[in-house]
């Protein structure tokens, strides 16, 4: 089954299976490592909301990269934005790092 965005559930809280997703999403996006692979912080990592993100092995600047997409400063290659899970959004903590929050 295939939802379009008003038919998808809300997503109130990002929970470990969702931050996960988006880990997996951005190391196939960006061609991770199987053993260098982005990492899901603790949820309390910075007592900010969400899930955090870290990635030191990936492109220096892919948590810019990931959100909006564009072009590295490492690679001359055109980055599209990471696809993901209805009901959240990213925004960058660093160059390696995001954080993972609910569009609610």
């Amino acid at each position: 089954m295939h939802l379009t965005l008003d038919q998808a559930p809300a997503v109130t809280e990002v929970t470990d299976e969702i931050a996960q997703q988006v880990a997996d999403a951005i190391g196939e996006h960006f061609r991770a490592q199987p053993d260098y692979a982005p990492q899901v912080m603790h949820a309390d990592w910075d007592g900010g909301g969400g899930r955090v993100i870290v990635w030191l092995h990936g492109l220096t600047d892919w948590a810019y990269l990931a959100g909006d997409g564009g072009i590295s400063e490492d690679l001359p290659d055109v980055y599209e934005p990471v696809p993901l899970p209805a009901g959240v959004w990213v925004e960058p903590v660093n160059p390696q790092a995001l954080r993972v929050l609910p569009t609610v």
